[in-house]
């Protein structure tokens, strides 16, 4: 005997999975630690709650209490041997720490921002601007963000070829800024992304 599910039942089960699956998108949770406004440093199984990848508040899983903090309730977040988060650099925003140093990179979703010790925090953006030429209008990329890494970095002599060649990738990105540390003799720390 066959059986058919009508296709307002069908629909409706779809709608449903679809509108509840973004509202629970919460990680997992895995070791790792908080550290509070007050420098107090919390450990047990922590969880962050993301919505289309912007990571909204983590949770603390602590003698099984859940305490669910926001980026006004502590300083970072991070997972024992996974990345590390801060809610300090950008307004009300939980970011991802890629590299701390004397120039630091961080992410929220795609975006890079880059910061040098307390200066402000960047936004490292790549982009179609119209040019003109010979009465022509054409797309051209901006290539701003790489004059702001070359201002940031002048004080260790950037090889211009390198940052010619530069993408606007994590990867690339993440490499040039540990290398920039490690010509100005600055300590710093390059956390894990996942």
């Amino acid at each position: 005997m066959k059986s058919v599910l009508q296709p307002k039942t069908v629909m409706l089960f779809i709608l449903s999975a679809v509108l509840i699956l973004p509202v629970s998108a919460q990680i997992g949770f895995y070791e790792g630690y908080i550290v509070t406004n007050l420098n107090d440093t919390l450990t047990g199984k922590v969880g962050r709650n993301e919505s289309r990848h912007i990571i909204k508040n983590c949770i603390l899983k602590q003698d099984g209490k859940s305490v669910k903090y926001y980026p006004a309730d502590f300083k970072r977040f991070g997972y024992f041997d996974g990345p590390t988060y801060v809610s300090n650099v950008l307004k009300d925003t939980i970011v991802q720490v890629l590299v701390e140093g004397k120039l630091n990179l961080y992410k929220v979703q795609t975006t890079l921002y880059v910061s040098k010790e307390n200066e402000k925090v960047t936004k490292l953006e790549n982009y179609m601007q119209k040019a003109e030429s010979k009465g022509q209008l054409y797309y051209v990329e901006s290539v701003k963000w790489k004059g702001i890494l070359t201002y940031m970095t002048s004080d260790c002599s950037p090889d211009k070829k390198v940052i010619d060649k530069l993408k606007l990738r994590e990867v690339e990105i993440t490499d040039f800024v540990v290398n920039y540390n490690k010509c100005s003799d600055s300590q710093y720390i390059l956390h894990k992304s996942r």
